[in-house]
């Protein structure tokens, strides 16, 4: 009492203080680490005297010396180890004084103050020499600086929980005389007293600290017979979770209910709701029922869900739930006092005609009807309880993206998907069918968008594309305020063993799309929401259309206020990426971004040259990004920037509509589109699949599925490839029918197109190459070999280095989780004059593509060095060699030609003159 007299002002005074965070004295009295009572004493105090308010801004101070003993001595605190007693060690049992001392002064700091306090290591580590434990060898300076690599590694790895902030190893530095100098790292001076930790700890790679959520692996519940059982947190729960759902309801709901009774456990070890009998729980409703009976079906639930909770901030939520709500959950301060801002009122898509239970959290029916729509239970978690995270004890969001049908690779594809298609013509007569057909064939597309009018051209159409392994996406023609039965369309082409893609309304933003000639986006995103569910319970595809990101927020927005947001896991995003005149790295061309002069005065343009080139400075867009403006063949990444804003994730998108029409002349700055730039233009845009590339850089994203330029026929449709108003686009169709056969990314395949595959409803997933631990020099045919030196490294130190026969060639290098870097040769010398490196930070199989090529090299510990050379020249530098990319500039006169080459001397040998 007497210090805590001196320490309580000191505290107020701290408190008082913006920007100072009081740390409670770290207690070891008389320098004994045994006692726990002083720390129990001082915090009964500060509750006695009122002053409970100052562990809203505390912090505790510990000393968790490891000693001699192992890391995890003491590890699951006094709940696992039962048997401990103060100043005693009896045979077999653990306690509180070592690395772990951290859980025991928690478990203290909870039953006395009713929360969770932060814990800031002021000493520990091991010292030289200690022997605290003679069951456990003494510490000399291999296991000192063993001891002290680990405790970093643990910190760092996220194995120590989130609550404890640091170590902070006892002794940097001592003098000769200083009574501590056997315990001191360094000498006064630099001199590492201690050479062998000061090494490991200074070539320890260093990785930002991942914070793991504390998860209670055992729980004390309170029986009905008043004892109480230590039981583990999983056991526990399989005696809860068919108590509180039925345990043939859908399993995302019991796993919803899972996920939730785990929260609302792990909160109550936190905060025990029967400290007086040293429980955490009890048996009844009082807590959550319990019985030792378990099901299979909650069982699995539970075993799927391990270890995962829902997060508010960095705490764990307590998790209320309820029967069943008259429409919308209640605030919790509407029913209590407490105002948690996890328990917001919601909107429930079960709604009763009354409540059934306090009606706060989840709504346990509502929860059902959600997984009865195909909800996973983090979509119903994250509308029940606002502003949550589902995370594993390892902190990572859990994503159930690829539990249903919502992994990119579960999605039916075509055979032989390489991502080009077309929008069919308009007409659905038998020869017309045939005859587009027959084109979409030779230009090798996989793709086609069908817009049809009735069952009759949906019945004909869809299978004549689909028997030829050709995925029709089906646009029935209807207009926003008429009924049609899209689940009827499902239905026919269920039966008919075709994938059901298929678009619900389209352009909503245009009057002509509505019956009374009214756009009403309300009215828009309730029936688009209520065609989707009613798609979805047939087993179908269902696609949103809008041409304005506003117009996309909006229909998020009413499906999160419905509940309604796990629809866009099983919907499709259907994008019209028409290109004006813009070319098709548009916003990020030169044009736009630095008002690059007209460079073909032969083309035809809005005004004359000096006018285009005034209209170019006047529109000059330095900067801007796809987000500024998204009129433009890359469109579709704006909307789906707006997906991963609002939901998290991006669902497939498939541009139904788009690319450029032959005379378009929209924007100004730009030359009129005539049939040479209608061919460049969409062949550089069908080359994003070929080259896993999109024309501005990026990679091609996993969600883009295909692009179907608008409009493949049809004598009244100016943007017709064939027989429009405005004649045949051959030189297109030439183009586009020369293309090399390919598999999206790049994968080649046989020059023949692949044979039809019989449909099936099943995912068809994308080949991946198999890892291969050691290269192949190169495949038969192959323009390029490898060879490989590897050199071995103790210090952690991975990267992938070697040298091209030529500067200038990009790289890129995939991991195996999708993440990319570029490098382009002649970027590190020290290689040789087409030198690279590459640091890279796990052992693991990379891929690298360059120049249309793929290679696979296995790191493991190690600097992998790589040698690349063109088959059948001398290191690339002798004899004729294809041409992989062609420069195309303005024509210009010799004399500049040659002046423009002089001045890329680091290309010599890359580009070559073309005289027409």
């Amino acid at each position: 009492a007497r210090f805590m007299d001196f320490l309580i002002p000191c505290l107020e005074t701290m408190y008082s203080v913006d920007g100072i965070i009081p740390v409670f004295t770290p207690l070891a009295p008389a320098g004994d680490y045994w006692d726990t009572s002083f720390l129990k004493s001082a915090l009964a105090i500060l509750n006695q005297r009122g002053k409970k308010y100052l562990y809203d801004k505390m912090a505790i101070g510990i000393h968790n010396y490891a000693f001699n003993k192992p890391l995890d001595y003491g590890k699951g605190g006094s709940a696992r180890w039962r048997c401990a007693q103060p100043f005693q060690r009896p045979p077999g049992c653990e306690d509180h004084t070592g690395f772990y001392m951290f859980e025991w002064y928690d478990e203290i700091v909870r039953q006395y103050t009713g929360r969770r306090l932060p814990m800031i290591c002021c000493e520990n580590g091991v010292r030289l020499g200690d022997a605290d434990d003679p069951r456990s060898p003494a510490i000399n300076e291999a296991l000192h600086a063993e001891r002290h690599a680990a405790m970093c590694q643990m910190l760092m790895n996220g194995d120590v929980p989130y609550y404890v902030f640091n170590n902070a190893f006892w002794l940097l530095a001592a003098e000769d005389d200083n009574f501590f100098v056997r315990h001191s790292w360094y000498r006064p001076n630099g001199e590492p007293r201690l050479p062998q930790t000061a090494v490991r700890l200074k070539t320890l790679p260093k990785v930002k600290r991942q914070l793991r959520v504390h998860v209670p692996t055992e729980i004390r519940v309170l029986t009905t017979d008043g004892n109480v059982k230590v039981m583990r947190l999983e056991e526990y729960l399989r005696g809860v979770v068919p108590r509180q759902m039925d345990e043939e309801a859908p399993i995302e709901a019991i796993k919803a209910q899972a996920v939730a009774t785990r929260c609302y456990a792990a909160f109550a070890v936190a905060n025990p709701r029967h400290s007086a009998q040293s429980a955490d729980v009890c048996t009844t409703t009082h807590c959550q029922a319990w019985s030792a009976d378990t099901y299979p079906s909650t069982d699995k639930a539970v075993e799927d869900t391990a270890d995962i909770v829902a997060l508010h901030g960095d705490e764990v939520i307590q998790a209320f739930y309820f029967d069943h709500c008259d429409g919308h959950t209640r605030n919790s301060e509407d029913v209590w006092v407490r105002a948690l801002p996890y328990c917001r009122s919601v909107p429930c898509i079960k709604p009763y005609p009354s409540m059934h239970g306090h009606g706060v959290g989840m709504c346990q029916q509502g929860a059902i009807a959600m997984a009865e729509q195909g909800a996973t239970y983090a979509d119903i978690l994250t509308h029940y309880y606002t502003d949550v995270e589902i995370v594993g004890a390892d902190r990572v969001p859990v994503d159930t993206w690829p539990e249903l049908r919502t992994g990119y690779s579960d999605w039916p594809r075509p055979p032989g998907d390489n991502g080009l298609g077309i929008h069919a013509g308009l007409d659905f007569s038998d020869q017309a069918i045939a005859t587009d057909l027959a084109r979409v064939e030779a230009l090798n597309l996989r793709w086609v968008v069908l817009a049809t009018e009735d069952d009759a051209q949906l019945r004909k159409a869809a299978p004549a594309y689909w028997e030829r392994g050709i995925m029709p996406v089906v646009r029935p023609r209807c207009l926003v305020d008429e009924d049609h039965d899209f689940a009827k369309d499902a239905r026919i082409l269920s039966k008919l063993k075709i994938p059901a893609y298929i678009q619900v309304y389209n352009a909503p933003e245009k009057a002509t799309e509505w019956k009374t000639g009214r756009v009403d986006m309300e009215v828009f995103a309730s029936r688009w929401l209520t065609q989707a569910q009613s798609l979805v319970e047939a087993d179908a595809y269902p696609g949103l259309q809008v041409n304005r990101t506003e117009d996309l927020r909006k229909v998020i927005s009413e499906a999160k206020r419905r509940g309604l947001e796990h629809i866009f896991r099983h919907s499709w995003f259907c994008c019209h990426n028409y290109g004006r005149n813009r070319p098709a790295r548009y916003p990020y061309d030169d044009i736009n971004q630095r008002a690059l002069p007209v460079q073909h005065p032969e083309w035809e343009f809005a005004g004359s040259i000096e006018e285009v080139n005034r209209w170019r400075r006047e529109g000059q867009r330095p900067g801007q990004t796809i987000n500024d403006d998204h009129d433009c063949v890359l469109g579709f990444l704006a909307y789906a920037k707006v997906f991963e804003d609002e939901l998290g994730f991006a669902p497939p998108f498939i541009c139904a509509a788009g690319g450029w029409e032959y005379g378009d002349l929209t924007d100004r700055r730009y030359p009129k589109v005539d049939d040479f730039l209608h061919q460049a233009h969409h062949v550089a845009m069908f080359s994003w699949f070929r080259y896993g590339m999109l024309s501005h850089g990026d990679r091609l994203p996993e969600y883009l599925f295909a692009v179907c330029p608008s409009i493949l026929s049809g004598s009244e449709e100016p943007a017709a490839w064939y027989d429009g108003p405005n004649g045949t686009r051959q030189q297109t169709i030439d183009a586009v029918s020369a293309m090399a056969r390919f598999v999206r990314q790049g994968i080649t395949v046989p020059v023949r197109p692949p044979a039809p595959a019989p449909p099936s409803p099943g995912p068809s997933p994308e080949p991946v190459p198999p890892p291969a631990p050691q290269p192949s020099p190169g495949r038969p045919g192959a323009k390029w070999s490898m060879s490989v030196v590897r050199q071995p490294r103790s210090d952690g130190v991975r990267a992938i280095a070697g040298c091209f026969p030529r500067q200038g060639i990009r790289l890129d290098i995939v991991d195996p989780w999708g993440n990319s870097v570029s490098v382009t040769s002649g970027s590190k010398t020290d290689y040789g004059s087409g030198g690279f490196e590459v640091p890279v930070w796990a052992d693991a199989v990379y891929t690298l593509r360059f120049l249309g090529e793929a290679f696979q090299v296995d790191v493991r510990h190690e600097v992998v060095i790589l040698t690349f050379s063109e088959n059948g020249t001398q290191g690339g530098t002798e004899g004729d060699v294809e041409a992989d990319t062609r420069l195309v500039t303005n024509w210009m006169e010799p004399e500049v030609v040659e002046e423009l080459l002089r001045g890329l001397s680091r290309y010599e040998d890359l580009f070559a003159v073309e005289r027409q």
